[in-house]
């Protein structure tokens, strides 16, 4: 993946800030040796002549002592030539020379540093171009396949593990939207197939035959089974999406309130399964949410407890208020493994399979569930040792 603009790039960013901070530490230091040399010190300068006038006279006076002068051992014509030195007569020369060697330096320096700084964030930045270019070819069908972090416990690699941490959530959310659609296809498909089924029976039937009105009242009654099932089916699919996709309508609402409701609307669905609705005495708990979505969590849950029950059985609606509001449901029933626990809030899902159809839809719980995670909250669902199930709803105060 190249970048639109060479100097729009992260590593002629870094190449630059280098050689500016460069050019800043530079120009410090020249300024504060110039300044210092100018002002600070004081000097006392010798005219050329007279310095080379006080050289001469100790050479003379050494020639003319007793103690011969060393022999040199160096042939004629080897002598090495003496540095090339720049005189300087006045303090004027002093700042010049000064200021000229510390521009030259610090434009060396500046250049030099900008291209070690260009190679260096080349290199440093080497695996994060290749981790954009493996982003870049991530697609539905790739994101069960993490990024490999390689090198130090760095920025890039703490990248990687978090970009890696993200397909793995993306996959497991596309994975469930994919099973969601072969779920609910089935779950449509299936009633209709039935009454396509039943409608065929009845054509096959000869015209001239005599229509049985029982036969007849039958096939009506299943048809009309059939397309009662599609429709509450179609409605928790629109509650479910709902749930998902509009904003919430936030109000202070009475959870006790909602139990009581609940437990009305449902008193006939327990008595028809046999099951026992209790509900302990309880003061007001009350939480910011909306009231037909919380109205709807309580149902779901109570409805799903008398749903799954054994007749004679009984449900426990109780109201607890902690750092956040509980609503728990409990209820006898089959023992339940844990990986059967763990999928009840799967869409479409049943413990006893689809056969069991009159049972529900398989939505109950998974629409607890939205409903809880849209307030903030959370649904637990615990196996009890002797057979039945434990849903908690957590919703924030």
């Amino acid at each position: 993946m190249k970048t639109d603009k060479w100097w729009s790039s992260l590593r002629t960013r870094i190449a630059l800030t280098t050689a500016a901070l460069i050019m800043a530490t530079g120009a410090l230091v020249v300024g504060s040796v110039y300044v210092y040399m100018r002002f600070a010190p004081d000097y006392l300068l010798v005219p050329q002549a007279t310095a080379t006038s006080l050289q001469a006279e100790p050479t003379v006076k050494a020639t003319s002592s007793a103690t011969p002068a060393p022999v040199s051992s160096k042939k004629p014509g080897t002598e090495t030539p003496a540095p090339k030195k720049v005189p300087i007569n006045s303090v004027a020369e002093i700042w010049s020379t000064l200021l000229t060697i510390s521009l030259i330096t610090f434009a060396v320096l500046t250049v030099l540093g900008a291209v070690a700084a260009w190679f260096v964030a080349g290199r440093q930045l080497r695996p994060l171009r290749r981790l954009a270019d493996e982003v870049a070819a991530t697609s539905a069908d790739t994101l069960a396949s993490p990024i490999e972090a390689t090198g130090p416990m760095d920025e890039v690699h703490l990248l990687t593990e978090s970009i890696n941490a993200m397909k793995t959530r993306l996959n497991a959310s596309f994975e469930a939207e994919r099973r969601f659609a072969s779920n609910a296809s089935h779950e449509l498909k299936t009633p209709l197939f039935a009454a396509q089924a039943l409608l065929d029976v009845a054509l096959d039937q000869p015209a001239e035959e005599p229509v049985d009105p029982l036969a007849r009242h039958e096939l009506l009654q299943q048809l009309r089974g059939l397309s009662s099932q599609s429709l509450t089916t179609l409605d928790a699919l629109l509650d479910l999406a709902e749930v998902t996709s509009v904003p919430l309508q936030r109000e202070p609402v009475d959870i006790s309130e909602l139990i009581a409701d609940a437990l009305t609307q449902l008193a006939p669905l327990a008595a028809f399964k046999s099951v026992t609705l209790t509900a302990p005495t309880t003061g007001s708990a009350s939480v910011l949410g909306d009231a037909p979505l919380l109205a709807a969590l309580i149902r779901n849950l109570v409805a799903n407890a008398i749903q799954y029950n054994v007749p004679g059985g009984q449900v426990t609606v109780a109201v607890m208020e902690y750092s956040d509001v509980v609503v728990r449901v409990e209820n006898d029933g089959a023992v339940l493994t844990d990986a059967q626990v763990a999928q009840l809030a799967e869409p479409f899902y049943r413990v006893a399979g689809r056969v069991e159809s009159d049972r529900g839809h398989g939505l109950g719980l998974p629409l607890a569930k939205a409903i809880a995670d849209a307030h903030g909250g959370r649904l637990d669902l615990t196996a009890r040792p002797e057979g039945g199930l434990v849903a908690e709803a957590h919703l924030p105060t």
